[in-house]
């Protein structure tokens, strides 16, 4: 069989990796390692496994299998900069990339590769004319971007009128019911069943993901309580039967045709989520999706369901500033688009093959290209559209989202609001006389400088926009870096120039400042061979070292140890720099991964967060913790240290406002 992973072409008859113009044959034992490895469909190969179907039995060491996964790597990492196999500690092997079956070129799309087969292109070019000759007038209105645009006039709104956040909406087919989440201000959440003819509500669920069938007498629902899972329940006599388990809540969960539920999981929050079906009525389960793990964890974040055909559609995401839509028919791609905007919502129109998109504040048909249909001034949660007598209804989710960062005095234990704004305050960071902080408070992401709690906009001319952007200061504040795009960036904030410190290698994401160095490195992490690993770059001699070999992900120097976080897993590793003693030795067990994104060193003291828990401080000479600040509901992941530590800037999370609105649709 012969098909395409992570981009590259696997053909297992001659036994080799193609991409572009550069091949690489496989050895026996690795091209028998990636034959299994594709089998298995992602799921995890044991050691033992792979003694059966590599060695056939044979007794062989672990450096043998060692050797041959790094062999299969190297070969993928000459080609792709995306992660194809991942290792699972103590447990084996699994295949994270996508595996698409190679398809035979198209009749009517001639490529790079047809080009060189003169008889193809010929007779690709004949079915074009005649196609343009006998259907010309079919053609144009079939590819001719310049489709009827539905018009929206809002018909009710707000819609439900509770206090808090309405979101998450799903409609029966008639419209006769709505579902709707919502989130008060005690951060209580509930799922409602709301009778849009009589205007009643009753609540069905607490602390639940569902979706309304499109008969409305159905309800699928995802819980997490002792175990995450996945169950059907008749409204009528509210009985509820389990269908599938999840490590985690799904991030969507919707209703398809033919009593078909789809939803979407991962292997765990450093995998992307892939999409599956389930069908009630044959209990079986199916999954469409298979979307790689290069620098994504959101993978396939959003899926809609035609009810009138076996269509669905799921949006892929990319990066900040891309997205990908994708169609399947009975779980054969048909088509696959990407556009330059980060859509989060998708749904079908229907009795048609049209979809709605949205991004945060603005409402798309999906054409040959996006077609803007509506700006609107608030966030755009969810969507849902149904049939109504004489036209379609759209039912739209709003949000408004703001945060503010506090300022917890360690000695006190007192606090108090740093920066407000009434738009949403991120990722504050403090060094010497530098304060800034992310804010959306005007055009978008921008830094903005505090002095005496007063904030002014840092007019920086950058060729992107910035979006979410992790980024720390230099010790005496004078510079910023961060990445963007695969690349690091820094910051002259005096003189507020932009500098790229280095376009290669690709992939680079987290990065600190190497102060064991006076700065004049800085330690980044890299996927580009094959898995995230962390490394420095010094600038004095424009070279790149790597620090890791087991994984790494975040990392700090202090004195002669480097400390990390991984990627995959938990915990907090440290090792020598200077080569003595062990490789690396794990110094937090329960350090949770999403400590990425703020723990620091400052001093010779450690802080970091465990979730449920607060901030933390571990000693490096002593090792011994100490709870520095309690967390509640209200705490965003984002905090860091002053210098002079004692303070704790953090960013709280303000009750979500919103509801659902209305509009009429037509052509």
């Amino acid at each position: 069989m012969s098909c395409v992973i992570a981009g590259v072409i696997f053909d297992s008859t001659q036994r080799f990796l193609k991409k572009d113009d550069e091949t690489r044959h496989l050895e026996p034992k690795v091209f028998a390692l990636l034959s299994t490895l594709i089998e298995a469909e992602g799921q995890i190969v044991t050691r033992e496994q792979l003694i059966v179907d590599v060695w056939n039995n044979r007794v062989v060491g672990e450096s043998a299998i060692n050797r041959t996964v790094s062999l299969l790597r190297g070969h993928f990492s000459a080609l792709t900069d995306r992660d194809v196999v991942e290792t699972v500690p103590t447990q084996g092997y699994r295949l994270v990339a996508s595996v698409e079956a190679l398809q035979p070129q198209s009749d009517v799309v001639i490529d790079a590769a047809s080009s060189k087969r003169p008889a193809n292109w010929i007779f690709a070019l004949a079915l074009i004319l005649i196609a343009v000759i006998i259907g010309g007038v079919f053609a144009v209105k079939q590819y001719s971007p310049r489709t009827e645009i539905p018009q929206l006039t809002l018909k009710h709104g707000p819609l439900i009128g509770l206090k808090g956040w309405e979101y998450k909406i799903s409609t029966s087919l008639d419209g006769a019911f709505l579902l709707f989440h919502h989130l008060d201000a005690e951060h209580r959440q509930r799922v409602y069943l709301y009778n849009t003819r009589s205007h009643t509500k009753q609540i069905i669920l607490e602390n639940a993901l569902a979706a309304l069938s499109p008969d409305g007498q159905q309800v699928v629902y995802a819980k997490d309580s002792k175990q995450c899972e996945i169950y059907v329940m008749d409204l009528a006599t509210r009985e509820s039967k389990t269908i599938a388990s999840c490590s985690e809540l799904p991030s969507t969960l919707v209703w398809g045709g033919n009593n078909t539920i789809y939803f979407n999981k991962r292997f765990s929050k450093s995998h992307p989520y892939q999409v599956y079906n389930y069908q009630l009525d044959t209990s079986r389960l199916q999954q469409i999706t298979n979307p790689t793990s290069d620098n994504n964890t959101r993978g396939d974040f959003k899926v809609a369901a035609q009810l009138d055909s076996d269509l669905i559609a799921v949006l892929r995401y990319v990066s900040e500033e891309e997205t990908e839509l994708l169609v399947f028919k009975q779980q054969q791609l048909l088509k696959r688009r990407s556009f330059a905007k980060r859509l989060k919502h998708l749904a079908w129109i229907p009795n048609s093959e049209k979809l709605m998109v949205a991004n945060d504040h603005a409402l798309f048909q999906v054409d040959n290209e996006l077609q803007l249909l509506k700006e609107l001034t608030t966030n755009i949660n969810s969507l849902a559209i149904y049939q109504g007598a004489n036209q379609n209804h759209l039912l739209l989710s709003s949000a408004l989202v703001n945060s503010e960062i506090v300022k917890f005095d360690i000695d006190s234990k007192q606090q108090r609001v740093w920066q407000e704004s009434g738009q949403i305050e991120l990722l504050p960071r403090v060094q010497k006389d530098r304060k800034l902080v992310l804010s959306t408070r005007f055009n978008n992401h921008q830094w903005w400088q505090v002095s005496e709690q007063q904030a002014q906009l840092l007019d920086i001319n950058l060729p992107f926009n910035l979006q979410f952007v992790r980024y720390e200061l230099s010790s005496d504040g004078k510079y910023l870096v961060f990445s963007k795009q695969g690349s690091i960036y820094e910051i002259d904030l005096d003189s507020k120039q932009l500098h790229k410190l280095f376009a290669s290698p690709q992939s680079s994401y987290v990065v600190n400042y190497d102060v064991s160095s006076d700065e004049r490195s800085v330690i980044y992490s890299s996927n580009h061979t094959g898995q995230w690993q962390l490394w420095r770059f010094d600038r004095t001699r424009q070279d790149h070292t790597q620090l890791t070999e087991q994984g790494g992900y975040s990392g700090w120097i202090w004195q002669e140890y480097l400390y990390y976080s991984k990627f995959a897993v938990d915990g907090l590793w440290r090792k020598r720099l200077d080569g003595k003693g062990s490789n690396e030795e794990l110094i937090i067990k329960d350090f949770d991964r999403i400590n990425w994104l703020n723990w620091r060193i400052v001093g010779d003291n450690l802080y970091f967060y465990r979730p449920k828990s607060g901030i933390w401080r571990s000693n490096l000479n002593s090792g011994t913790e100490e709870m520095m600040m309690a967390t509640t509901a209200e705490f965003v992941h984002q905090y860091t240290i002053s210098p002079d530590q004692k303070s704790i800037y953090w960013v709280k999370r303000l009750p979500i406002q919103g509801d659902i609105y209305e509009y009429m649709l037509s052509q």
